[in-house]
Formats: structure tokens, C-alpha cells, sequence
């Protein structure tokens, strides 16, 4: 028969390192734990939502999935925000990026999908910035784009565009639109409600990401 005897002092130490493994685990089995809500990575999207009551609301968004708020002001229906980063050359081989090693450029887009209660898409809208960078200084922001779909039943009017830089390493694009949903007519629709809003691309200087404000209906 084989005996086993432990001292107060190494049960403490058995204890303890089995503890530290089970944590281990834990923290391998689920990471987002420890991690996504403080530390935005590479392939996250940071959205602040300001509501209809001028509250803020941060998300954390992996990159390809949406973000679905509803509408506030008794309007019905929901926004689904969806950002795509595209990195067009991470070498930073064109002149726009100074021909930096340590630079490279991007498109980076952001899209405002509007949908009744019952999933039915009626509107949506895109700005598109494309910037390039060398370090942690932004080297090329020329003017943004957008563009806007609607069905027969919406329509957008007065939608704009503008972008700006807060210093060399801050780049912001944001773009107004106005949205008007109601019955078809010849005239465009009638009879039911206006939407408007914003949405903003907060571009950085040191690499391939973007956080995403927005003020809905």
C-alpha cells in the first residue's frame, strides 16, 4: 500500500496551482470575458448610438455582423448599422501614403439600413471614406462619397457629405440624410414621417480601423 502525506505548506501550493488552472481554463474557454469589453481589436467596430433622448449607447461590433437599435419617437421599425474596412494596399506602395513601410490606405464604408417591424427594408444609406496613413499620421483624406437606396415607399431628400481632420492623426466623415416614408404617389410618398439623422466615421492615422457614431431616428 502506497501512503501519501501532504504538509500544510504544499496542500496550500496544490490548491493554489490547481486554482490558477482552472482560471486558465476558463479564460481559454471564454475569452471575450477578459477581454471585449474593454479592448477594442483589429476586428471590432466601436458604434455610439445617440438615442431619441440624447443618451449615448456603446457597442462593440465584430467586423461583418450589424448593429440593430430601434427608432425612437414612437417611429416603428429598426436601423441596422454594417461597417466594412477594406485595406487597398498595406504596404503603402502610392505616393498618397508617402510611400511609407509603416503606412498603407484603406476604404472604409458605413451603411444605415432602415426596416419596418416585420423585416421589410425600406431605405438605406452609405458614406465611404478613403484615407491613407504613414505611422500614426494620416497622409491622404481626399472628399468622401455616398450613395442611398429607397423603396417606392421612402425617399431620401437633402442628404450631404463632409469630412474633416482633427489634426494629423484624427480623420472625421459624416454624412446627413433625410428620410421620408409613406404612402406611393407620383410625388413621392405621403402621409407618413421623416427621419433624420446622421452617421460618422472616426478614422485614426495608426492602422486599419475605425470607430462609428450615429444619431437616428
Amino acid at each position: 500500500m502506497v501512503q501519501c502525506v501532504l504538509t500544510a505548506g504544499r496542500m496550500r501550493i496544490i490548491v493554489f496551482s490547481s486554482l490558477v488552472l482552472m482560471l486558465s481554463c476558463i479564460s481559454f474557454l471564454f475569452p471575450s470575458i477578459a477581454s471585449a469589453q474593454t479592448i477594442q481589436s483589429r476586428g471590432q467596430i466601436t458604434y455610439t448610438v445617440t438615442d431619441a433622448h440624447g443618451q449615448k449607447h456603446t457597442y462593440k461590433v465584430s467586423q461583418g455582423q450589424d448593429l440593430v437599435v430601434p427608432m425612437g419617437n414612437g417611429k416603428q421599425g429598426f436601423i441596422h448599422y454594417s461597417t466594412s474596412i477594406i485595406t487597398v494596399n498595406s504596404k503603402a506602395a502610392t505616393s498618397d501614403a508617402q510611400s511609407s513601410a509603416s503606412g498603407g490606405c484603406n476604404t472604409v464604408s458605413t451603411t444605415a439600413t432602415f426596416q419596418s417591424l416585420v423585416g421589410i427594408t425600406v431605405a438605406r444609406y452609405t458614406i465611404q471614406q478613403y484615407f491613407c496613413y504613414s505611422g500614426s499620421a494620416i497622409t491622404y483624406f481626399p472628399a468622401p462619397g455616398q450613395s442611398w437606396w429607397t423603396a417606392i415607399s421612402a425617399s431620401f431628400n437633402n442628404n450631404s457629405v463632409s469630412h474633416w481632420k482633427n489634426g494629423s492623426y484624427f480623420g472625421y466623415t459624416r454624412g446627413n440624410y433625410n428620410l421620408t416614408t409613406g404612402v406611393p404617389t407620383p410625388w413621392g410618398p405621403l402621409g407618413g414621417s421623416t427621419c433624420s439623422g446622421w452617421i460618422q466615421l472616426d478614422t485614426f492615422g495608426d492602422g486599419p480601423y475605425a470607430n462609428v457614431e450615429a444619431s437616428g431616428c
